[in-house]
């Protein structure tokens, strides 16, 4: 497995280290040009914050960077969308196609990986009704966190869509209607997850818990 993983906060510290050092300076002047506001430390640090993402984002998504495995399923699953397991919701993850990286996007349930997503990819999972805090984690280039929350009832569906931008690598997690959702899912391949990353327990087939206290 490959895996990858830069620190956010080791990548500010350079940042800022580059300003205080002198290495992050203004454009020289070009002559007559249109006015604006001055630059400043800050905004340099910006800019170049931006262009290094970019150039670690490109560098990631070029090398497939992932520690992540999927997998088809040893057996068919059945129509996507179909209705959850009695007293249970369903939850389902789309990743359309968008040639931006083949790095999975991991999505974890109050903590627990329930499955991921590459380039074109979905899956589904049981939950039990309750409170879920959906983590939609995207490793490759800076990391990246999406967060979404759902009031599981039984026999409730809750999809959603996750993106990656082809220019630099920023991603999306969000709610889709049953609808979009069923656009989504005559154009997908399922997968599940076959290894994860050291110190990331593989999903499991029972249905995922709510949390206790909220």
């Amino acid at each position: 497995m490959k895996t990858c993983r830069f620190s956010r906060q080791a990548f500010n510290r350079s940042l800022e280290g580059a300003a205080i050092g002198g290495w992050v300076k203004p454009a020289p002047s070009l002559g007559a040009r249109r006015a604006g506001p001055p630059s400043g430390p800050g905004q340099d640090v910006s800019r170049s914050r931006h262009v290094l993402r970019r150039l670690l984002w490109l560098s990631a998504a070029l090398g497939g960077c992932s520690g992540y495995r999927l997998v088809p399923p040893a057996a068919p699953m059945g129509e996507l969308l179909d209705a959850s397991a009695p007293g249970q919701a369903r939850v389902c993850v789309f990743r359309p196609s968008a040639g931006a990286t083949a790095a999975a996007i991991a999505v974890f349930d109050n903590g627990r990986l329930v499955g991921a997503t590459g380039d074109g990819t979905c899956f589904c999972y049981q939950a039990l009704p309750g409170h879920h805090h959906l983590e939609s984690k995207l490793e490759a280039g800076l990391p990246q966190l999406e967060e979404q929350d759902v009031e599981a009832v039984a026999a409730g569906l809750y999809p959603f869509v996750e993106t990656v931008a082809m220019a630099d690598g920023e991603h999306r997690f969000e709610p889709l209607t049953p609808a979009e959702a069923g656009t989504l899912a005559g154009n997908c391949a399922v997968r599940i997850v076959r290894a994860a990353p050291p110190g990331v327990t593989l999903p499991s087939r029972d249905p995922t818990p709510p949390v206790a206290n909220p």
